[in-house]
């Protein structure tokens, strides 16, 4: 495939969901790469409420790239891992201990960024203290330090329970 300049075109089941797969060559393996079908593209004047593109500012620039610069690091692949897998292994092993486990009902925390640009600022403030955005953004909401899994809108309180069969 390489001597020829070739990559196979295929597809695949995972998940429930075919997929378009490109097979290429890469770095001495094959590499699979997901593609898209025709009727899952789209182009942008089909899509309704589009932002009208405009061109960013000098001092919007500016604050941008000195954002990425300070929030930049060395790439550390051992501080990802898959978190939705290692929970749902727990909940696994919980209800094989015959535990009864709660699931709790809600959805992703609102946000309450009106100005971007103030947003953006108090961002480039915060890492130049050597604080994470998220963690400043908290404090400067209620003056205590948001604590880790805390959302900022109250969930349910309906929860829904699996028994252990």
């Amino acid at each position: 495939m390489k001597d020829e300049g070739k990559v196979a075109i295929g597809r695949f089941v995972m998940r429930t969901k075919e997929y378009l797969a490109a097979v290429r060559p890469m770095d001495g393996v094959l590499a699979l790469e997901t593609m898209f079908f025709p009727d899952e593209i789209r182009d942008a004047s089909e899509v309704e409420n589009v932002p009208v593109r405009r061109q960013a500012g000098e001092r919007e620039l500016k604050m941008a790239k000195q954002l990425i610069g300070s929030l930049a690091t060395e790439w550390d692949p051992k501080r990802y891992h898959d978190q939705y897998r290692e929970r749902v292994l727990k909940l696994i092993r919980d209800k094989a201990k015959g535990k009864e486990v709660v699931l709790p009902e809600g959805g992703p925390a609102e946000t309450k960024v009106k100005d971007l640009m103030e947003a953006l600022r108090q961002s480039i403030e915060a890492t130049k203290k050597g604080k994470r955005p998220a963690e400043a953004a908290a404090e400067a909401g209620n003056g205590q330090p948001k604590k880790s899994g805390s959302r900022a809108r109250p969930r349910s309180r309906k929860r829904r329970t699996l028994k252990a069969s």
